[in-house]
C-alpha cells in the first residue's frame, strides 16, 4: 500500500486588524507550526477522511453539499485524482471554527500528502493556490491570509484594497511571539460575522469608519513594536484592538469572560482572534502564562501555548 508519510501545515493567528482588513486596513498574522498533519494511503472503494481530534470521519462521494466534503472534492479535481481511492488520517492540534485557520491547514496538509502519495510534483505556490480555492468553498470570500500562512508560516502583514491583488509582506526578522490561546467553546463562523459587520457598517458608516481608522493606527503601532520585540507595548495594543472589536460588535460574552479571567490571572494583554462571535482569544502572559492556564482551565476553558511565527 502506497503511504505518503506525514505532512504538516500551519495554523494561523491574526494578531491585529481582523474585520478592518476587509475594508483596506492592514492586518498582522502569524503561523502556528504543525497545526494539522496528514498521511495519505491508497485504499479501495470511496475515498475517506478520519479526523479523530474533531470527531469526524466521512467518505468523499463528490455529491455531498457539506462544505468540508466539497472542499475535498475540489482537492481531488485540482490534483487530477478523480477515480483514485485513498484514505487520509488527520492529526490536528487546533479545533475547527476557532479562528485558528484549521480549514486552510487541513487543505494544505492534505494536498501535500496526496501529492506525495501519487508522486505529483507541486511547489508551495501551487499548493497555496489549491488551498485558496478550497477556502473559497469553505468561506466564500476569504482574505488569503489563512492559506498563505498554512503554506509558508512565519509572520506577515497583509493588505487588500478594492480592485487590487492581495499584498503580503513577510516580517522575516521579527522575533517569534509567545501566546496563550484560550478557547471560548463557542464556534465562530467567518462568513456570517463578516456579513453582519457589513450590514452594521452600512447603517452607521461614520462610526465604522472611525473604528477602522483606530484599528489602522493600532496595526501600524503593533508592526513597529513587533520589529523591536517590544511585547509589553504589543500587549497594550492588544487590549486597545479588543475594545475596538467589541465596539464593532464581534465580541461575545464568552470572549469577554476569557479576557476578564486572563487579566485577573495577570495577563498583560488579550483579544479575540479571527472573526469573533466565539472561537479563540489570544493572550500575552509572559511569565504569568501558567497562572492564566490554571485560571481559565478552572472555569472550564481549554487552553494551549503557541509560539507565533516560529519557523
Amino acid at each position: 500500500m502506497s503511504d505518503s508519510g506525514w505532512h504538516s501545515a500551519n495554523g494561523k493567528v491574526i494578531l491585529f486588524g481582523e474585520h478592518a482588513v476587509v475594508y483596506g486596513v492592514k492586518a498582522i498574522a502569524g503561523g502556528v507550526a504543525d497545526a494539522v498533519t496528514v498521511r495519505a494511503q491508497c485504499s479501495s472503494g470511496n475515498s475517506s477522511v478520519s479526523i479523530p481530534a474533531w470527531d469526524l470521519a466521512f467518505s468523499i462521494d463528490g455529491t455531498s453539499e457539506d462544505l468540508l466534503q466539497r472542499s475535498f472534492a475540489h482537492l481531488i479535481t485540482a490534483l487530477d485524482l478523480k477515480g483514485a481511492s485513498f484514505h487520509l488520517d488527520v492529526k490536528a492540534t487546533v479545533p475547527p471554527a476557532s479562528g485558528l485557520g484549521a480549514s486552510a491547514a487541513l487543505a494544505v496538509a492534505s494536498t501535500r500528502a496526496l501529492a506525495a502519495c501519487y508522486n505529483i510534483d507541486m511547489n508551495d505556490g501551487q499548493i497555496n493556490a489549491v488551498a485558496f480555492a478550497s477556502e473559497q468553498i469553505a468561506h466564500s470570500t476569504p482574505s488569503g491570509i489563512d492559506n498563505t500562512l498554512a503554506t509558508y508560516g512565519g509572520l506577515l502583514s497583509y493588505c487588500r484594497r478594492e480592485r487590487e491583488d492581495a499584498r503580503f509582506s513577510s516580517l522575516a526578522h521579527a522575533p517569534a511571539i509567545p501566546l496563550v490561546v484560550g478557547f471560548t467553546g463557542r464556534k465562530g463562523y467567518t462568513a456570517e460575522t463578516v456579513a453582519r459587520v457589513r450590514a452594521a457598517r452600512a447603517l452607521e458608516p461614520v462610526k465604522y469608519a472611525q473604528l477602522f481608522a483606530e484599528i489602522a493606527r493600532i496595526v501600524d503601532a503593533a508592526e513597529e513594536a513587533i520589529a523591536v520585540g517590544d511585547f509589553a507595548r504589543l500587549a497594550v495594543l492588544m487590549d486597545e484592538n479588543q475594545r475596538a472589536l467589541k465596539e464593532i460588535g464581534v465580541s461575545c460574552d464568552e470572549i469577554e469572560q476569557v479576557v476578564h479571567l486572563a487579566k485577573q490571572a495577570g495577563a498583560f494583554g488579550a483579544k479575540l482572534t479571527g472573526s469573533g462571535d466565539g472561537g479563540a482569544v489570544i493572550i500575552y502572559a509572559a511569565d504569568r502564562a501558567e497562572a492564566v492556564h490554571e485560571r481559565l482551565n478552572k472555569h472550564g476553558f481549554k487552553t494551549m501555548d503557541v509560539l507565533l511565527g516560529a519557523a
